[in-house]
């Protein structure tokens, strides 16, 4: 991020290799821990990734995450 902030994540996936050339990709990812506002964070999803004729490629990540929320202090 701008802020300097970092998330943190790991993938798990599958790929095809036809006539020497890498084909669609897919597989799982999930956060593995952050940085400053994304300290605490949680969240896993898919990922697919369709491979062009030219070596480029799209990649399709889907997936849900929370924020860990900032604790209440409460003086009494």
């Amino acid at each position: 991020m701008e802020s300097g902030d970092k998330t943190f994540s790991t993938f798990h996936g599958t790929a095809s290799v036809k006539d020497g050339k890498r084909e669609d990709e897919h597989g799982t990812w999930s956060f593995t821990g952050g940085t400053g506002k994304f300290k605490g964070i949680k969240g896993k999803g898919t990922y697919k990734t369709t491979a062009n004729a030219d070596g480029t490629g799209t990649v399709e990540v889907e997936g849900e995450y929370e924020l860990a929320q900032a604790k209440a202090t409460t003086k009494k």
